[in-house]
């Protein structure tokens, strides 16, 4: 899925850089026809609306799309919509492409739109053909879902979700923030190691003070630049929202980037849970200009050159504090350092288990995902066979991970990674067939190695098995 959305996603930075440049330029009002009657409808709003004219603007955008074509996960399903599902998809699809003949025939006719769009691309040839070959993978994956042509897969829900859907993505976003920009690295630590048992030393009373106090600290800093930075370009924010033509000014085109980012992340149809918020790490991309941008302000000089050194101080704070949390041993080091001594070459584990044992044995031992949401290890998959005997490596406690999830105070349902697939399965698999255990060897860490006749069924690899007929 990877190649379907990860680098595609780098369109993320070309949307403010589009906008930027459009809401510089001077429309020219069409003379006559629909198009002008249209327009005067749009320059009257815009001297009604004044400074609210863009957030209206915006959100009639996301009305349209979301009538248009709607995505959205729940209860591990994806669920889509054209046009609000008021028509079947076949009368809908004809709908939308007799309403895109019209609009084309009335944008050619009436207005310079198409000619001028002509000479942006010849200028800009070379950019286009990057974003074209980059995005081409995931315009592709898009268009055949909405169409039904394939399936929607419930890891991968490109497409945009309805503004009533956004509840819960809003959510993530007011909880996520102070985990992304927040110098106690504490909470980041908990969050990517939930459903697995932790590694992370605990700080002193010392180091988890200091790392409060840079917290509250970026609080502080974050308040005031973001004063500054609206202060000195209010003229030109007030022009933004206004949607009158702006300055060409970088402060203008990293504060669209930063709001584009955050509504493409409330509105994503891929913001699947609480985990995802690491799709917003790309603002800090947009962090070091926006520093400059305090930093060389005249207005307030003392305080836009103490701000960034501060929020400095305050991260490095945090790298210390989250520095001294790493490096103790890995529970599973024991378990890998036994499967090696025992010459173990193939075996199945949870999903986390699996990736972590493959990486502590180099590839020693190449452990199969079993039932992965997501798999990342499927090199590996050929080397189950259908009649020939298997290691399972299971934790055999019942051991609650969801309670990481709710104990961390994280929003939403838990992802995944919390959920155990493997040992439950196994563990009927081995009351209704008895005699397909050969052998169970005790590992460190209350792990267990089981060795069954024959594989245990996978629902992930079972197209890649060849078809036996089972003895029973």
């Amino acid at each position: 899925g990877s190649g379907l959305w990860l680098n595609p996603a780098i369109v993320v930075f070309l949307a403010p850089i589009i906008l930027h440049a459009v809401l510089r330029t001077r429309v020219q009002k069409p003379v006559a026809g629909a198009a002008a009657l249209l327009a005067e409808w749009v320059l009257t709003g815009r001297e009604r609306l004044g400074r609210a004219a863009l957030p209206v603007a915006a959100l009639l955008a996301v009305l349209l799309l979301n009538i248009t074509w709607a995505v959205w996960v729940a209860d591990h399903k994806v669920h889509s919509e054209i046009l609000l599902a008021v028509f079947p998809k076949s009368v809908a699809l004809a709908i939308l492409g007799l309403a895109a003949a019209a609009a084309f025939h009335t944008i050619r006719k009436k207005t310079t739109f198409i000619e001028t769009a002509r000479r942006w691309m010849v200028a800009h040839a070379a950019l286009l053909a990057g974003i074209v070959a980059g995005a081409l993978p995931a315009l592709l994956y898009s268009v055949q879902a909405a169409i039904g042509a394939r399936p929607m897969d419930p890891s991968l829900p490109l497409g945009f979700r309805s503004l009533w859907h956004c509840g819960d993505t809003l959510n993530y976003l007011l909880n996520g923030v102070p985990l992304l920009f927040g110098a106690d690295a504490r909470p980041f630590l908990a969050l990517i190691g939930v459903g697995r048992d932790t590694v992370v030393r605990p700080l002193g009373i010392l180091e988890s003070a200091c790392a409060v106090a840079a917290d509250w600290a970026i609080l502080g800093c974050v308040v005031a630049a973001t004063i500054i930075l609206i202060v000195s370009q209010k003229s030109a924010l007030s022009r933004l929202l206004s949607l009158r033509p702006i300055p060409s000014s970088p402060i203008l085109l990293l504060l669209i980037a930063f709001a584009c980012a955050t509504g493409l992340y409330v509105l994503g149809g891929c913001t699947l849970d609480f985990t995802t918020i690491r799709y917003l790490v790309p603002l800090w991309a947009l962090i070091p200009g926006l520093l400059a941008a305090v930093f060389v302000n005249q207005r307030f000089r003392l305080a836009a050159t103490l701000i960034p050194i501060c929020l400095c101080v305050a991260w490095a704070v945090g790298q210390f504090a989250m520095h001294r949390q790493l490096g103790a041993p890995h529970p599973l080091r024991a378990v890998s350092n036994e499967l090696v001594a025992s010459n173990i070459q193939v075996a199945v584990a949870e999903p986390l288990d699996a990736h972590l044992l493959s990486y502590l044995t180099r590839q020693r031992c190449r452990t199969i995902e079993f039932e992965s949401f997501w798999p990342r290890l499927t090199k590996y998959h050929p080397l189950i066979k259908a009649s020939a005997p298997m290691d399972y490596l299971v934790q055999t406690a019942e051991v609650d991970r969801t309670w990481d999830w709710i104990n961390g105070g994280w929003p939403g349902a838990s992802p995944p990674e919390t959920q155990r697939f493997l040992w439950p399965k196994l563990r009927r698999f081995m009351q209704d067939h008895p005699d397909t255990v050969l052998s169970r060897t005790p590992l460190p860490g209350g792990y267990e190695r089981i060795r069954l006749s024959r594989p245990l069924p996978d629902r992930t690899i079972a197209a890649t098995l060849p078809r036996v007929k089972s003895r029973d």
